[in-house]
């Protein structure tokens, strides 16, 4: 992890479970310290024009997990970093965006970063974010019609064919990997003083 003074965090769940909205809390109940967010969903392989069969974008085989460890790696001992930008409509990656280093903290949340084993090795901590499955597909159903441009039933049909056999093959299991199961609206403080605690004990190995 190199001898910088930098937290890397995990955070999994399900699809809509709010980690993205853990991360962002976290990173404003942190006080000063500086933290980024690194989006699983910025990693998806992009979609090629002559694939036949669609993407299971559910399963593991489609996130870029070696760039994803690449980009944590190098932000977690200071450098910078490219990450790319990825579009829901196209899906397809329309270019990328520089994260410059120097952070305190790196925050890397999606369904499914716990259960790449190369990437859980650069966590220093990790969440699992625990949320009803009905409340996580409400989420999902509203999001992807208002923000990816999709019909409730195409979301429901991705649901019911690979969402949920994924979540229950692949996302729910990963649990196991957590270092703390969250539970929303309790937990944030434990959170955001256990990412503390450690800032706190590289700061003094140093």
């Amino acid at each position: 992890m190199g001898d910088r003074r930098v937290v890397v965090v995990g955070i999994g769940g399900l699809s809509g479970s709010g980690k993205t909205f853990l991360a962002r809390e976290v990173a404003r109940n942190l006080g000063g310290l500086k933290t980024v967010l690194i989006e699983q969903d910025s990693f998806y392989l992009g979609l090629d024009s002559e694939l036949t069969e669609p993407i299971n974008f559910d399963h593991p085989d489609a996130i870029d997990f070696s760039t994803l460890a690449e980009v944590v790696l190098n932000l977690s001992v200071g450098l910078c970093a490219k990450i790319p930008i990825y579009d829901f409509v196209t899906h397809k990656r329309q270019g990328y965006r520089d994260e410059h280093g120097h952070y305190d903290v790196v925050i890397v949340e999606g369904i499914l970063v716990l259960t790449d084993s190369a990437l859980r090795k650069l966590f220093d901590f990790t969440i699992y974010v625990d949320t009803d499955p009905d409340l996580c597909l409400i989420r999902r159903l509203k999001r992807d019609c208002a923000e990816r441009g999709r019909t409730a039933d195409s979301v429901i049909e991705q649901y019911l064919s690979t969402v949920r056999p994924m979540a229950l093959q692949y996302v729910a299991p990963s649990a196991d990997y957590a270092d703390y199961r969250y539970v929303e609206a309790c937990g944030l403080d434990i959170v955001c003083k256990k990412i503390k605690s450690i800032l706190d004990c590289k700061f003094a190995m140093r």
